[in-house]
């Protein structure tokens, strides 16, 4: 038989080169450098920009403040108490101290009650917010003072510290006595930190470490070269005392004193925190971070070039002043910078209202305190830039790494879907075709059944199956379910046409078998209209695949770009052209693209003579 060529128009190798670029670009996708397109968020400090929250303006140069609740505590420079809300903006209470030398202000927390402590040279103070009345206790010399709080000690209160000792003092905000003296320990010594457990105090000298029970009274004392305040850390089974040692950070057991363990770090350590059964650590260097307690080595995590911080027990976080005079905020889980923002800023302090914590800063003018939320503001999706060559999405994905990786996904729907149906509808159509009677019949009817279930409703039922982590596989047998029948019917119609030429009835006198009449001599004259229903059952696939995502039947961990214009949409952002239209024009050229060349195959002579062959054409 003399076949005549299947010649392609302009348009139809147009859709062939796009069909083409896309396989390999399907294919070259894993070789290239992309981002995790599901694994990868951009840093905080590309997607968060600082919030302010409030400002607040003060008449007097601030020189050390603290925040409690909406309340904020200040001293001035000249030597006056303020106490300032924050909802009303005022002022509300102003004490003046008669002194230039006041102590930074530490918070006494007691249940909702939250009271300030600042000393100078003469006498240590504490302020009652309830009772707007600010206690004095004659303690001279006095050079640090430690909250004490419970339930992490028996009583709420305070220490004083002195070039004599140590003086504790009980309070109680519920009422209207003044702060009382428990107890004293003498030491002679400079001091470098007191710390408590549930039951005790530690106190840490540069020769010593001394732990007394709550009545002052020496338990065991240690003797050692040591640069920093101690902490206290209950671990379950064994409580243990840190201190650092020059570049060493080590460990004590709080019930004898006996050595637990040594961390060795690269710096001089002169501070240590404690929050979140974490441990962080400070050096003169200006450098704060996160201590490697588990293979006591080094840092996890560190900061530097920092010029003040601030860390709190309250808050997952750490706001600090670089040398710069830049505020950042870091997050304490992981030492990464959540946001950063230029300027002059000489305080801070993290402050929480509502449970709601906030970063309170103090202006280079030094009359007027700045409220940051500690997040920031979330700036996604971020637009197209040099670093992001198509933006983000609204959890900081990378737009340019979801749609390449979508060419593999598609690509493979779009060529399994297709493959499948063409093999299953061809092998259907052809046998319901040839053999007339009852397997017509039965075969024409399983295809009447499966057509009665819409493509989505197959989709339905296989995710359904599968699972939503399955949903490219249930994808493709819903479309294999739903078109396969179409393919059939298609083909046992051509057939039934084919079969009656006279080439095939000469066929059939010279002997063939009907397997052999059926591939050798009529699949040839239907393969055309039997790809046609292959391509368009392959642009039904990949329509089929975003309908899923849209019912949110979608797998997030598996990019597609059905799923890509979907998450555009439930979040809101279907008006950041990056995060639809890529997705959206790559999808309607393979779309297209295979419409065309299913048209290309219809129109042709090739397919549109099927009918009008006869024998003499061989």
């Amino acid at each position: 038989m003399r076949r005549k060529e299947l010649k392609m128009s302009r348009t139809g190798k147009i859709a062939l080169g796009i069909l083409t670029v896309y396989i390999i670009i399907a294919l070259v996708v894993p070789a290239l450098p992309l981002r995790n397109p599901t694994g990868f968020h951009a840093p905080p400090q590309d997607i968060f920009v600082p919030q302010i929250v409030g400002q607040f303006n003060f008449s007097v140069p601030i020189d050390n403040f603290a925040v409690y609740g909406y309340d904020i505590f200040a001293v001035s420079n000249n030597g006056i108490f303020i106490h300032y809300d924050m909802i009303q903006h005022k002022t509300v209470k102003t004490f003046n101290i008669n002194s230039s030398h006041i102590s930074g202000i530490k918070i006494l927390r007691a249940g909702a009650y939250g009271m300030p402590i600042f000393h100078t040279e003469s006498a240590v103070y504490l302020y009652s917010p309830t009772q707007e009345r600010l206690y004095r206790m004659d303690v001279r010399n006095t050079y640090a003072i430690y909250p004490i709080q419970i339930p992490f000690s028996q009583y709420t209160g305070f220490i004083a510290v002195n070039s004599t000792g140590v003086y504790a003092y009980s309070y109680s905000p519920y009422t209207d006595e003044r702060p009382s003296f428990m107890w004293n320990f003498s030491l002679e010594k400079n001091i470098l930190g007191i710390h408590y457990s549930y039951t005790n105090f530690y106190i840490s000298t540069p020769d010593r470490l001394i732990a007394l029970n709550d009545q002052g009274r020496m338990i065991w004392s240690i003797n050692g070269n040591f640069t920093s305040n101690p902490i206290y850390i209950p671990v379950y089974g064994n409580n243990i005392i840190y201190v650092a040692s020059g570049t060493s950070i080590m460990g004590i057991f709080m019930t004898n004193g006996s050595y637990a363990t040594n961390i060795s770090m690269a710096v001089k350590i002169t501070h240590l925190h404690y929050y979140g059964q974490s441990l962080y650590a400070y050096s003169p260097q200006g450098i704060v971070g996160k201590v490697n307690t588990l293979s006591n080595r080094g840092f996890l995590w560190k900061i530097g070039n920092i010029k003040e911080y601030s860390l709190s027990s309250s808050v997952d976080g750490m706001g600090a002043i670089l040398k710069d005079g830049r505020l950042i905020f870091v997050l304490t889980g992981d030492g990464t910078v959540q946001w950063g923002t230029k300027g002059n800023f000489t305080k801070i302090a993290l402050g929480e209202q509502d449970l709601v914590p906030y970063l309170f800063a103090l202006l280079n003018n030094e009359k007027s305190i700045v409220q940051y939320s500690y997040s920031g503001k979330l700036i996604t999706p971020l637009p197209p830039s040099k670093k992001y060559l198509l933006g983000t999405d609204s959890a900081g994905r990378d737009v340019l790494s979801q749609l390449l990786w979508g060419f593999r996904n598609e690509i493979y729907i779009a060529f399994v879907s297709g493959f499948a149906v063409l093999i299953l509808g061809t092998l259907w159509g052809l046998t319901a075709g040839y053999f007339s009677g009852l397997p017509d019949d039965l075969l024409l009817l399983l295809s009447d059944s499966f057509l009665f279930i819409p493509a989505i409703g197959y989709a339905a039922l296989m995710i359904y199956l599968f699972g939503i982590q399955h949903h490219i596989m249930a994808t493709i047998t819903a479309s294999i379910l739903a078109l396969s029948p179409l393919e059939a019917r298609a083909v046992r119609n051509y057939t039934k046409v084919i079969k009656e030429k006279p080439f095939v009835e000469s066929a059939k006198v010279s002997g063939a078998g009907f397997w052999r009449i059926m591939f050798k001599h009529i699949l040839p004259e239907i393969k055309g209209i039997s790809m046609v229903y292959a391509l368009s059952a392959t642009t039904m696939a990949l329509l089929l695949e975003v309908g899923i995502s849209f019912l949110g039947f979608g797998n997030y961990a598996i990019p597609t770009w059905g799923w890509m214009i979907t998450n555009a949409y439930f979040t809101g952002y279907l008006d950041k052209w990056w995060l639809v239209a890529p997705p959206l024009i790559a999808l309607w050229l393979l779309v297209y693209s295979l419409y065309l060349l299913s048209q290309e195959m219809y129109t042709t002579e090739y397919v549109r003579s099927i009918e009008s062959r006869t024998l003499d054409e061989e």
